[in-house]
């Protein structure tokens, strides 16, 4: 077994794995993480269908007809609307099948006509399957453009929004690098595809790796709230006593909704939930707090942080976990914040 194959197989082992925890781990089964298990599984199959790995097998004929490269965008598009609680109309569903359908029943009647006669087949195909391979490549970049712009329109975690521009781009990435293999191959007779299957196969082997990361960290998160609930945190201390009206209305928030475990949280969004303008908001965090805004809104985050860190019931928690909680948005901006405020870091104070 060469180099390839060992990738090939590692790769697809682990998409198979991460594909079959989401479908049958009880904590992590919803419609979203459905859905991205079917997208995985295509992807496996794909994999091991293009890099000829299954063609020794009894079924691979079938894997030629069906053209299952279509649904691996059609499943993407439905987790993403799942995980935003967006229902998707019928219409839209059949649209994205149109491909899949189109290109499936041509490859199966054309079988089925020619079946006694092969090399009519292998005609027909050399000279379609790079118009069709253009065709699926403006297809997944298509519906891959449809739903990150949805995800970037709409108020999603900073994670999740991360966790689907990587996917986006890795997969347009290797739909592009496909396209350019082939082209290569027909005008100069060069052979790259071993190295787009081993591409294909650490991008597998990568998400799964992020993907159990994703999951354990929300799991994390949602265990969190369970426990923390609706408490509230202490008021800041600020350098001085409020002195106008907007000073006491941002507290408010900060103390009572807790706006600032909102990792978009800027100037902007708060303006705009006072009806204030941003430079509104910076003179009166400066004139009656003492403070801009990044050490007011940090100042409640790291309050709450150390709570959490002192509070046994926290402490099987990751601190990114916590960290993200609070409304960080990575760890090392958490860990930078926190060591400014407090001398140490969250594991020393934890541990202290």
């Amino acid at each position: 077994m060469d180099t390839e194959q060992i990738f090939i197989l590692a790769g697809g082992s682990l998409g198979l794995f991460f594909a079959l925890l989401l479908l049958t781990a009880q904590k992590y089964r919803s419609p979203a993480n459905q859905y991205l298990a079917w997208a995985l599984i295509i992807l496996v199959v794909v994999l091991l269908k293009v890099s000829a790995v299954v063609e020794y097998f009894f079924l691979s004929e079938l894997f030629e007809f069906f053209r299952i490269e279509y649904l691996l965008p059609v499943f993407l598009y439905l987790y993403v609307c799942a995980a935003l609680k967006e229902a998707v109309p019928q219409k839209t569903i059949l649209s994205l099948l149109g491909p899949f359908l189109f290109f499936s029943t041509v490859h199966t009647l054309l079988s089925v006509a020619d079946w006694l006669d092969y090399h009519r087949i292998g005609e027909y195909l050399e000279v379609v399957e790079p118009f069709e391979l253009v065709v699926m490549a403006i297809f997944l970049c298509f519906v891959v453009a449809l739903y990150t712009l949805k995800v970037k329109r709409s108020n999603a975690r900073f994670g999740f929004k991360k966790w689907i521009y990587f996917n986006s781009s890795m997969l347009v990435l290797l739909m592009l690098s496909w396209l350019i293999i082939d082209v290569v191959e027909i005008v100069l007779g060069w052979d790259y595809w071993a190295f787009l299957w081993m591409g294909v196969a650490v991008f597998l082997i990568g998400l799964t790796y992020f993907g159990v990361q994703q999951l354990t960290l929300e799991e994390e998160r949602s265990n969190i709230k369970a426990i923390y609930g609706k408490k509230k945190n202490p008021v800041l201390k600020s350098r001085r006593q409020p002195s106008t009206l907007h000073f006491e209305r941002i507290q408010q928030l900060m103390k009572e909704e807790e706006i600032f475990r909102d990792p978009h949280l800027n100037r902007e969004r708060l303006a705009a939930t006072l009806g204030l303008s941003p430079g509104t908001i910076t003179r009166v965090l400066k004139e009656d707090g003492g403070v801009n805004f990044n050490e007011f809104v940090d100042s409640y985050r790291i309050q709450l942080a150390k709570r959490m860190l002192e509070d046994e019931r926290f402490h099987v928690f990751s601190l990114e976990a916590i960290g993200r909680e609070v409304g960080f948005r990575s760890r090392s901006t958490f860990y930078a914040t926190f060591k400014k405020q407090t001398g140490l870091t969250p594991g020393a104070y934890k541990n202290k």
